[in-house]
């Protein structure tokens, strides 16, 4: 890791252990940073800087200030301690970034567009609420302290986390907590990101690794649509959490009309925008199970579903609960709850390619929300009748029963 002094401006490598105590700057770039290129180039006053030719020199100043009033001799700022004409070295910092801000004594996140702290409670967008990038870094660190344009302190992490999680629709209680976050699920964790953008496509998927804790090559000008796919593919080979699946709006099932097929999808979201109405998604914790009740209320069986999935060259392969609603569409069931009642679960409709065995998303449909009472799963080759018990219930209250058979199938993706 390459530290900047706070008083003589020179670069320093450290690696692992050797790593000092530092403070660490989150921003938003603007015209005429200062470079790893200005600093380094021979004859650079280190007094004066880039004070009268750059712009970004006040924001190296000022973070470098703060430091050492916090007692604090090293800095990282994303502008000056990267090389950016090596790709190794881009690359590894990208793949290091949300480690970095984590093990930070302090995060100064410097608001350039803000000049007191009432404007927080403006509905004006501040622009570092809506950057990709400074999603981990207000996640990542311990402490996260925010100043105006003129580096006066207008908010804390910590003291302001109702504030800060009004502005950007994340629970104060997980602000409050530092790490990887482990307690929100996939989904409500990219629709975090989903009104955020980044200069490049593909740094929106990149912007992302930390949070998730994985990791993967950057590959410029693959795309934003490529990038985020690769993201969503390592995500589920470290989890078996199902909502990586379920994007997009939500409707209960008796809105549903008429099944058509004109438009289909793959299996994985596009953007963390697919992801905009997926805030309060709940999924079970530790053994992931379906629980199952009888359309009379009363418990009827515990159903286990924690089957790992694997991509394959025809798709996701996983065991998931199908039911079939005409001889192509069928709803594929989801161990994901809508919101925090737990009285509902999610189910997509996919189409079945029947030679080989491939469902593939209708995109035109939202994600449908089925209530527990109205769900039946049994096993594949298990009894797929009603009882009598749930036939007269049916008859008595026009509800349907949807019976789902776990089934091993490939989403394509």
């Amino acid at each position: 890791m390459r530290l900047l002094h706070a008083k003589t401006k020179e670069f320093q490598e450290f690696f692992d252990t050797q790593i000092p105590p530092y403070a660490i700057l989150s921003h938003t770039w603007g015209e005429q940073e200062a470079t790893f290129e200005d600093i380094r180039r021979p004859g650079f006053d280190r007094k004066l800087g880039l004070r009268k030719r750059k712009l970004g020199w006040s924001k190296i100043h000022g973070c470098c200030h703060q430091a050492l009033a916090d007692g604090l001799d090293w800095v990282w700022i994303d502008t000056c301690n990267i090389d950016k004409s090596s790709s190794a070295e881009l690359s590894e910092a990208i793949n290091s970034m949300f480690n970095w801000y984590s093990d930070a004594e302090k995060c100064y996140a410097l608001l350039s567009d803000v000049c007191d702290r009432d404007e927080l409670y403006s509905k004006r967008p501040i622009r570092w609420f809506t950057r990709g990038w400074t999603l981990q870094e207000l996640l990542a660190p311990r402490e996260v302290i925010f100043y105006s344009r003129d580096w006066h302190q207008i908010a804390t992490k910590l003291a302001d986390a109702d504030l800060i999680g009004s502005i950007t629709g994340i629970n104060p209680g997980t602000l409050v907590r530092q790490g990887r976050l482990l307690a929100p699920c996939t989904a409500v964790k990219m629709s975090w990101a989903a009104q955020r953008s980044t200069s490049r496509s593909e740094d929106l998927a990149y912007c992302l690794m930390g949070l998730f804790d994985v990791n993967m090559p950057t590959l410029y000008g693959e795309g934003g649509v490529k990038a985020f796919r690769r993201l969503q593919e390592e995500i589920i080979k470290k989890t078996d959490d199902q909502s990586v699946f379920v994007w997009g709006k939500q409707k209960m099932i008796r809105e549903l009309g008429l099944i058509t097929h004109i438009y289909s999808c793959k299996a994985f979201a596009s953007t963390p925008g697919d992801f905009r109405e997926c805030g309060a998604i709940k999924v079970p914790h530790g053994d992931v199970t379906f629980f199952s009740r009888s359309p009379l209320g009363k418990p009827r069986e515990l159903i286990e579903t924690n089957t790992h999935h694997f991509v394959t060259n025809r798709g996701i392969s996983i065991k998931l609960p199908i039911c079939q609603m005409d001889p192509f569409t069928y709803l594929v069931l989801f161990n994901c709850f809508p919101n925090r009642d737990l009285e509902s679960l999610l189910a997509v409709l996919y189409r079945k390619d029947s030679q080989y065995n491939i469902y593939t998303r209708l995109d035109e449909y939202p994600v449908l929300q089925i209530p527990e009472d109205q769900i039946r799963v049994v096993e594949e080759g298990g009894n797929q009748k009603a009882t009598s018990e749930e036939t007269e219930k049916v008859l008595w209250s026009s509800t349907r029963i949807y019976t789902f058979v776990k089934t091993t199938v490939y989403l394509r993706i």
